[in-house]
């Protein structure tokens, strides 16, 4: 058995916790995306790697006000009754902190255990 990080996408998490690999427990690393570090204007060279322990999985829809710009946009008109969203709580290894993890902010990753024969 070989144990391997593998990418969490926004669109691989309900597929990673059917298949039980994002659980309780579970051994996370992370850190902000490139896209965020431009947006907020964050220092690029303090992003290293943070590792956590998955505490929750959180779901929820977040439903958009309609506006005439947002019927404009592709998102809503797919999404009109809302989009569902995915957070992961993760206590962080070395400061003890709760932090929520958006994948649409952060590069993370799940530690796999794989068996290799």
């Amino acid at each position: 058995m070989s144990k391997e990080f593998c990418r969490v996408d926004a669109d691989d998490i309900k597929k990673l916790y059917n298949k039980g690999i994002i659980c309780k427990g579970s051994l996370m690393k992370y850190r902000w995306n490139s896209t965020t570090l431009n947006s907020y204007q964050l220092d690029s060279t303090d992003n290293d790697w943070r590792f956590g322990i998955v505490l929750d999985i959180v779901w929820y829809v977040m439903k958009p006000e309609p506006s005439p710009l947002m019927e404009s946009s592709s998102n809503y008109t797919d999404n009109p009754d809302g989009m569902l969203c995915h957070e992961i709580s993760v206590i962080d290894t070395a400061d003890s902190k709760r932090t929520l993890l958006d994948p649409r902010h952060y590069e993370i990753f799940i530690l796999d255990q794989v068996n290799k024969e």
